[in-house]
């Protein structure tokens, strides 16, 4: 008898989870897990969604004829805080040819600007521009797994590199790459 009871446990939870898999509850409704949005991670190839949030208009990609790296990072994060003096670098190499749009997951406008004040000739760059995402919009919508993630993006609006942890975006290395993908 204790034999069937188990059986009828493990059966029950083998369906829970296994029919679970297949929906996600969201405003209020079972929505089948594979026609959410929520599922959807940005990838390399594929094209950044359209987005108008606070200054930042995903249509200026499409009409600026530069590269532009999206990229997300907070104060409180220590990799992107080595990482952000890095982007003046790469800016001074390529400033008509790229343009960086910093996007805060930070809860304060205040904490960033604090934060960003010695970078002075990084915020007085026409081509880098902080973009505040206090409610985690930009965020959700890019689907940030990690901080700091950078998306590279062509004046088309696809997404050619996808860099998720900090990078010294003025290495050799990278102003060869930056060469490469502008000589194309």
């Amino acid at each position: 008898m204790e034999s069937k009871h188990l059986k009828i446990i493990f059966f029950t939870i083998f369906c829970i989870l296994f029919f679970s898999s297949f929906v996600l509850y969201k405003d209020g409704k079972w929505v089948p897990f594979s026609n959410s949005k929520e599922t959807k991670i940005i990838r390399e190839g594929d094209t950044v969604p359209s987005l108008q949030f606070d200054g930042f208009n995903s249509e200026v990609l499409r009409l600026s004829k530069k590269v532009t790296l999206i990229h997300f990072w907070a104060t409180w994060c220590g990799p992107c805080a080595e990482e952000l003096p890095s982007f003046d670098k790469l800016l001074s190499q390529f400033s008509d040819q790229i343009q960086v749009f910093a996007i805060s997951q930070d809860d304060s406008e205040i904490e960033v600007y604090a934060f960003m004040k010695p970078l002075k000739t990084l915020t007085a760059s026409p081509n880098f521009k902080i973009i505040p995402d206090f409610h985690h919009q930009l965020g959700s919508q890019f689907k940030v797994l990690a901080l700091p993630e950078t998306y590279i993006v062509n004046h088309e609006g696809k997404v050619l590199r996808k860099v998720v942890g900090a990078m010294d975006w003025g290495t050799l290395e990278v102003q060869k790459y930056f060469n490469e993908l502008l000589a194309q």
